[in-house]
């Protein structure tokens, strides 16, 4: 079993390097990164699977989201909103601004959403690959393409045997 969880575990993290670079040159990168910090990897070596969990938004920076999805209507006059205070943090955390200047800025750019959806024209300046979105069919492509995982899979199984021991766990 521990051979098994070994492997697994080694595919999981290749995947994952791979899926990281790609949000990183779409340029969704912040620090720190909860998405990076909080990805997970789930072995089941009796099941012989593996699969990764990170944050919640993750699948609207993968997807986006069109502008009339956008939860904001402006001169609504609502108390709160839980999309401003993400947007808030988000400009703290990027471009280290605070209080009423944060939440500002936070309302200039839920109006850009409203308008483009996410994500905007703008952003793409931040990335390295001209896309914003799909950093996970771009990471599952590179895999693809390249046989990344064709190298750690020879290297438990062989090119021809299938290692017993693996198998047996």
């Amino acid at each position: 079993m521990e051979k098994r969880r070994e492997f697994l575990t080694e595919i999981g993290e290749a995947v994952n390097s791979v899926m990281i670079r790609y949000w990183e040159l779409q340029g969704h990168v912040m620090q720190p990164s909860r998405f990076i910090e909080e990805m997970e990897l789930d072995i089941d070596p009796q099941e012989f699977s593996v699969s990764g969990t990170s944050v919640h938004y993750h699948k609207y920076v993968r997807h986006g989201v069109s502008a009339e999805r956008i939860p904001y209507t402006r001169g609504s006059g609502a108390g709160s909103s839980r999309y401003i205070q993400g947007l808030t943090k988000y400009v703290e955390n990027r471009m280290g601004l605070q209080g009423v200047e944060a939440v500002s800025v936070a309302f200039a750019i839920a109006n850009v959403h409203k308008q483009e959806g996410m994500p905007t024209q703008a952003s793409r300046a931040y990335s390295q690959t001209g896309e914003r979105t799909r950093f996970v069919e771009n990471a599952i492509e590179e895999i693809e393409r390249d046989q990344i995982l064709d190298e750690i899979i020879d290297r438990y199984f062989g090119e021809e045997i299938i290692d017993k021991q693996i198998m047996a766990d």
